[in-house]
This record gives C-alpha cells, sequence and structure tokens, in this order.
C-alpha cells in the first residue's frame, strides 16, 4: 500500500511511514458489514484507503456523509471517548 498517495500521510517521513506499516493491519469490509458502531467503543482508528463507506444517523437511517480514500473512522468516538459514529462499507 502507498500511504503517501493518502493526503494524511504525504508529509510523513518514510521512516514514519514504515513504522504505520509494520503497526497496521489491513481489512476488507464486504458491503453492508460495520467498520464502526455507536453501541460499542473500538480499540481502532480506520483509514479508508479504498472504497466507500456511509456515516449513519441512526434513529432515521439516513446517510450523513459518503466516506472515501483517506476518511478516518472511528477517530470522533476515540475523541470523545465514547462510541458515536455508525459506518458501513457501501
Amino acid at each position: 500500500m502507498n500511504y503517501k498517495s493518502i493526503s494524511l500521510f504525504k508529509s510523513f517521513s518514510d521512516t514514519s511511514i514504515q513504522l504505520i506499516e509494520n503497526e497496521s493491519n489491513i481489512y476488507k469490509f464486504k458491503p453492508g458489514q460495520p467498520l464502526s458502531s455507536s453501541s460499542y467503543m473500538q480499540d481502532k482508528i480506520h483509514i479508508i484507503l479504498d472504497g466507500v463507506a456511509r456515516l449513519i444517523e441512526k434513529s432515521e437511517a439516513i446517510t450523513i456523509a459518503k466516506l472515501t480514500k483517506g476518511s478516518l473512522v472511528g477517530l470522533g468516538s476515540f475523541l470523545r471517548a465514547e462510541s458515536c459514529e455508525e459506518v458501513f462499507a457501501s
């Protein structure tokens, strides 16, 4: 994976990129599969490398935003220290 192709990582040094690659896991999600749930606090932040996910407003089941390459999933929950995101692969 070429992390430097993601705007978030463009200014990172090669050493930093290597550390990220060594500590990262790559997951593939099928359409409809959850990446994040407001009912469960994850211990990970996902970075979308390819494809699209949808941020959902749970009570009305509407798409708030489409998340694409470079989007962070789970950061809001991490910063708030409580689960708050419903995100599904699409």
